[in-house]
């Protein structure tokens, strides 16, 4: 600092500060920009009062809050002995609205103690006001001996600057305020009402009078007086909006006119309704925002920021954003943040954090630093999206993906299994027919029996978590189905492992495939019983839950409505986390190899998926697993049509059957089972045979059963041409192929008649006949 223009000797400052190291780091602060300083401390009251009266203050330094006194009364007190001394408040973080407070009651500068960089720049903003005031009072000292002095001296300033009388006239105006207001000379404007200048009007247009002007009644009452937004007019009738003060002119003490001084703040109000429009969009910004100084303290947070956390913009201003931290995110992640935005770049990344309530959630973030006009960073901007939902779409969408290409593999499969299955079905019931067989060979077939059966299970099961499987839904009650797999879970858990069974006093009506919510309940129990190898409580409960919008909201699944609840609980092991987010990955299995396939909760999630309902785990380790189903509840009126069928024995029949199969070993056991039951058959080994065969025996034929896909001509094509002849001849189509696959080819119409491979061949004939006797 150049001490000349302080009459070359130090600066007289008062520095009130409880705290001795604090005054030190500020004298030293100080010191080193160059001022030369004489300071005397003060740390409490009694110290400040006395240091006031001892003389004359060039300024005054003071922390916001001591002990029983804090910096608006000290301000009070210095404005009381020294009126127009800088009163300066360095201090901690306060808060605005104190800083605006405290301003209002007349200091000069706010300094927070975390940006001392800024107090030397403050104080010699205030010590140049003072010159400036100084200069202004020298100006109207020197007007009373010599008006062309007065004048030359006004002019030398780039402040607009006029005089005007007791009577509001125009007195005297400087080279800047005829420059901004359009006028080539003096006399234009000398002896004019001082409104020629300020747009003072009524309502109506009228110009105000002198006495209703704020101005005129400073002057008479010898005031001073600031205003911040203000309009005069220019020569050319144009106006623009200005700042200005007044200052009374006395002359052997009476009051003789003012001094209005006045600056052009066009651009100024430009740049405020620019940051206007700034602040509304920070402010109303669907992302976070938040604004931190050099050392990562935050100074500012906009609303979002606050509805995503649940921190108030109070509670956050101050502290460090690692109240969000949630101990997930590495400490590398924060090192690389760090060193790329302290070089001036920025940073691009995800964090893992955590609200005010503990809950976890997902930000992508973008961390600029903020430069000034010399480049040095002087804060660091963090624009913060919340995509935890984002996310969790993202890894349903992985899943789906993974589903769906397990599910187009189960479907490959299947054709080829379905036509082996429907082989060795049909074999093992033509040799069940014979009565020649002992006890010991019944036992075998019936073991080779049970072993298909399986293994259609197995191929459902495939089908069943990729869903694309076509179920059999029937009206049943929960409750009922339980109770009839209980027997069967018995056996399967072992009698080390006890199991308990409640029930719903109320009927719990779903639209459900039981051999697949069978499966289900049979592969939750065995999971249950590999995670308690020394025995421990199953238990499963039936009830009845209500979902609603909030609770949908709450956990982040569901669909409003009301549902059979199905809760498996066990006493096991549990799992982790990790693997309780994994638990329905297909081929993901905890056990040893050859122990498990990593299909069965697969299986579970696809058949609950293809009920329209919802599965939920909860498992802490070592503190048991449970389960929870919920399933689509039906009404009463879904059941008036719906009869429970009787089994009625199969009957046969002396019609011709076209047999259309180009699977050689599948085509010869439906001919035998056909002719095994009276019928007359005749064969043909693909679409394009069918056709010829057809047209050759279409009076005899009064059925086709035909495979949907084969090569050469479909079951379809061959149909579709078929029809145009015969629109009335009857078609039972059988495939190997999943739904979804023949619907995605283009081969199912509306109406057709459908049986999936591998069919029971029981199940065959019943519907052979019903489709022979349905016209009559």
């Amino acid at each position: 600092m150049d001490n000349e223009k302080n009459g070359g000797r130090p600066l007289r400052i008062l520095h009130l500060e409880d705290s001795p190291g604090d005054a030190e780091i500020i004298r030293e602060r100080l010191a080193d920009a160059g001022f030369f300083l004489q300071v005397e401390w003060a740390a409490n009251e009694q110290e400040y009062s006395a240091f006031l009266q001892k003389g004359e203050l060039d300024l005054v330094l003071a922390d916001y809050r001591l002990p029983g006194f804090e910096a608006p009364e000290a301000l009070r007190l210095m404005q009381s002995i020294h009126p127009g001394v800088p009163f300066i408040c360095v201090s901690g973080a306060i808060g605005e609205e104190k800083v605006v407070e405290l301003l209002k009651q007349g200091a000069t500068d706010y300094v927070s103690k975390n940006r001392l960089d800024k107090l030397p720049l403050a104080m010699e903003r205030a010590l140049n006001e003072v010159r400036e005031r100084t200069a202004h009072r020298l100006a109207t000292e020197a007007l009373r001996d010599s008006s062309e002095l007065v004048q030359l001296l006004l002019n030398s300033t780039a402040e607009a600057i006029y005089g005007v009388d007791m009577d509001g006239l125009c007195t005297l105006f400087n080279a800047a305020c005829l420059r901004i207001l359009g006028y080539e000379r003096t006399d234009q404007l000398l002896g004019k009402n001082m409104h020629t200048l300020i747009h003072h009007t009524h309502a109506d247009g009228t110009p105000f009078r002198s006495e209703e002007c704020q101005m005129f009644r400073a002057i008479v009452h010898g005031e001073n007086m600031h205003v911040d937004d203000e309009v005069l007019w220019r020569a050319d009738g144009s106006s623009f909006p200005a700042e200005y003060w007044s200052y009374p002119i006395r002359k052997h003490g009476s009051i003789i006119g003012s001094v209005v001084t006045f600056m052009d703040i066009t651009e100024r109000k430009q740049n405020e309704e620019k940051m206007r429009k700034l602040s509304q969009a920070v402010e109303q910004s669907p992302i976070s925002i938040v604004i931190t100084d050099t050392l990562g303290v935050i100074e500012f947070v906009n609303p979002k920021f606050s509805q995503i956390t649940g921190y108030e913009a109070g509670e956050a201003v101050g502290c460090s954003p690692r109240i969000l931290k949630s101990g997930a995110i590495t400490p590398e992640v924060y090192q690389k943040m760090w060193s790329t935005i302290s070089s001036g770049n920025v940073w691009e990344g995800e964090f893992l954090n955590k609200k005010k309530n503990g809950e976890l959630f997902w930000e992508e973030a973008t961390i600029s630093p903020i430069k000034d006009s010399k480049g040095v960073i002087t804060h660091y901007l963090a624009i913060k999206e919340d995509v935890t939902d984002k996310k969790k779409l993202k890894e349903q969408l992985l899943q789906s993906q993974k589903m769906e290409a397990i599910g187009q593999l189960a479907g490959g499969v299947a054709h080829d299994f379905n036509n082996i299955l429907t082989v060795i079905m049909g074999y093992c019931s033509l040799l069940s027919m014979r009565p020649k067989f002992d006890d010991t060979e019944k036992e075998a077939l019936e073991h080779i029996k049970s072993a298909a059966e399986k293994a259609t299970q197995l191929t459902r099961g495939l089908l069943a978590f990729s869903r694309k499987q076509v179920m059999d839904t029937k009206p049943v009650n929960l409750n009922d189905l339980v109770q009839q797999v209980q027997k069967f879970l018995v056996r399967i858990i072992g009698e080390d492992i006890k199991l308990k069974v409640i029930y719903n006093d109320v009927t719990l009506r779903v639209m459900a495939d039981a051999g697949q919510i069978e499966q289900v309940l049979m592969n939750l129990a065995t999971n249950a019983r590999d995670a308690m190898p020394k025995g421990g409580e199953l238990t499963i409960e039936t009830a009845l839950q209500h979902i609603d919008d909030s609770f949908v909201h709450n956990h982040g699944w569901g669909k409003p409505g009301s549902y059979a609840l199905v809760t498996v609980s066990d006493t096991g092991s549990g799992m982790d986390e990790a693997t309780r987010n994994r638990i329905f990955e297909p081929f993901f299995t905890t056990k040893e190899a050859g122990k498990g396939t990593g299909l069965g909760m697969s299986i579970v999630h696809g058949i609950v998926s293809q009920h329209n309902g919802f599965i939920y785990v909860y498992s802490e380790k070592d503190r048991g697993t449970t389960f929870k189903i919920f399933l689509p509840l039906i009404a009463e009126e879904e059941l008036a049509d719906q009869e429970k069928r009787v089994a009625e024995p199969v009957e046969g029949g002396t019609e011709t059957i076209l047999v259309v199969e180009d699977d050689a070993a599948v085509r010869k056991v439906v001919e035998m089972f056909l002719t095994n039951y009276g019928y007359e058959v005749i064969s043909a080994k693909d679409g394009e045979e069918a056709v010829e065969k057809f047209n050759a025996n279409s009076l005899a034929i009064k059925l086709i059963l035909m495979d949907m896909i084969m090569p050469k001509k479909s079951g379809m094509e061959a149909y579709r041409q078929i029809k145009q002849d015969h629109p009335d001849v009857k078609v039972l189509f059988t495939s190997g192929y999943t739904a979804d696959f023949i619907q995605s080819r283009g081969e199912l119409d509306r109406g057709v008649d459908l049986i999936m491979k591998p069919v029971k061949p029981a199940e065959l004939m019943k519907k052979v006949r019903e489709m022979l006797d349905r016209d009559a």
